[in-house]
């Protein structure tokens, strides 16, 4: 679970800018739109939020931002010695261009045996759940501060905290609480400057540490891919196991799209058969055939029945919006099961507002989401900006100043009245809380007035 996510100095997010899943005071939707997760420290969260801006305002920067954490957690051991570690600043003044990168995130995983909880919810692995606390500070040499704060029984307690130091040895300073276990000198005399202590101590065996690292490599799913996010071959990966098939089934026949069933054929891939040019460079020849060693062709056609006849349809030959509501249905049923954080770029892209409406409810609804998944997205299609579906905090904003600068807010930070007779989506379109385009007549384009 989500609990919120800070950034600054990242792309277009000069100033400290904070995205959050905590529930407000109101009491809209209550019953279906939030949650409590039962676990210390850990306020009402919220199920879905969804993030409005103009095109080239940054919306997707911020979904960026967490999926750049995300790599660094889960690659930073694979930077090789004196590698630059890749930092993206906002680069529209010289001293953001020189300052380092802030990333701080809240949110809920499981925790290792060895932990003492007072939780009694647990995750789909059976792991008590606690609320933890990760930061980073970085510039492209080093990774300046790094700490994790974890509360297993509703106090904070500071696991680790790193500071570069170039008068102590290794260059840098930690300190570490006595509930932290494990090799703790071997795992700080092994992390280069370029890597996260997180990351490393895991690659070395913390216990403590895997189900953090567990939750950003396992549950934290994101796509900043505009037009198939994950593509159809997920969905299809899974179909082998009889229970998604059902539920990815039932999934498209719910969103009414025609399709009564749909057939995945798996071959393997023989290198026999392949027909390669004759002059192709053997090291390339090499290497095509070991990347498809052990791969599989898949075969996916979907299933209609038209007047008591069976008809298979090539999968290619679908709409597409077909195609990416069948590529999301993997990931969807996947995150609703197993109680994960989605978070999609331009959800909107190909599929009918419906649908999108039906995809978000599959959310909001604790019936269909029995385990507090989380849906986060961006989107331009203001149908959705509806008090049946959306409390105002989970309605966000992402606007550039005249400094190319992004901010992002919430809906919850205005004066709206929830009982007023517009819908959220007029008095946006009006221009009442920013985040839109500035356009002058197109007649005033082709004269080349200004």
């Amino acid at each position: 679970m989500l609990i919120e996510f800070t950034v600054q100095n990242f792309r277009s997010f000069k100033d400290r800018t904070t995205f959050t899943m905590i529930k407000s005071q109101g009491d809209e939707l209550l019953s279906t739109n939030t949650f409590h997760p039962e676990v210390p420290k850990t306020p009402s969260l919220l199920r879905t939020s969804v993030i409005y801006g103009a095109n080239s305002s940054g919306k997707s920067n911020i979904i960026k931002a967490l999926r750049y954490l995300k790599f660094l957690v889960i690659n930073s051991t694979n930077f090789k010695p004196n590698r630059k570690i890749p930092i993206d600043p906002f680069i529209f003044d010289d001293e953001s261009a020189q300052a380092p990168i802030e990333i701080n995130i809240s949110f809920v995983a499981g925790a290792s045996s060895k932990v003492e909880t007072s939780s009694a919810n647990m995750n789909s692995n059976g792991e008590k759940l606690v609320r933890y606390d990760y930061g980073v500070v970085l510039n492209k040499d080093h990774v300046l501060e790094e700490w994790l704060h974890s509360y297993p029984k509703g106090r904070v307690q500071e696991w680790f905290y790193r500071k570069y130091n170039e008068e102590f040895e290794n260059n840098y300073e930690y300190t570490f609480s006595s509930l932290f276990k494990g090799n703790k000198n071997d795992w700080e005399n092994n992390t280069r400057p370029n890597v996260l202590f997180l990351s490393n101590a895991v690659n070395l065996n913390s216990d403590q540490l895997k189900p953090i690292y567990d939750w950003f490599d396992d549950k934290l799913h994101i796509t900043t891919e505009t037009k198939s996010h994950f593509g159809e071959g997920y969905t299809q990966s899974i179909c082998d196991d009889q229970f998604y098939k059902i539920q990815i089934l039932d999934f498209l026949k719910s969103a009414d799209i025609g399709i009564d069933d749909f057939s995945v054929k798996k071959q393997d891939i023989s290198i026999d058969d392949l027909t390669l040019p004759p002059d192709l460079p053997e090291s390339l020849r090499e290497k095509l055939i070991e990347d498809i060693s052990g791969k599989e062709i898949i075969e996916l056609k979907s299933v209609r029945d038209v007047n008591g006849k069976t008809e298979l349809l090539d999968f290619d030959e679908e709409s597409e919006g077909t195609k990416k509501l069948f590529s999301l249905a993997g990931p969807i049923i996947d995150t609703l099961h197993e109680g994960n954080v989605l978070v999609l770029d331009e959800l909107h892209n190909h599929l009918h507002p419906k649908l999108v409406r039906f995809i978000i409810e599959s959310f909001n609804n604790p019936e269909t989401n029995k385990n507090n998944a989380q849906l986060i997205f961006t989107t331009h299609d203001t149908y959705l900006m509806k008090k049946d579906i959306f409390r105002r905090d989970q309605i966000w904003f992402v606007e550039k100043d005249a400094d190319y600068a992004s901010h992002i807010f919430s809906l919850n930070d205005f004066s709206v009245r929830k009982d007023r007779g517009a819908e959220y989506e007029d008095q946006y379109l009006e221009g009442l809380f920013g985040a839109i385009p500035f356009t002058n007549s197109y007649s005033s384009f082709l004269a080349g007035e200004t």
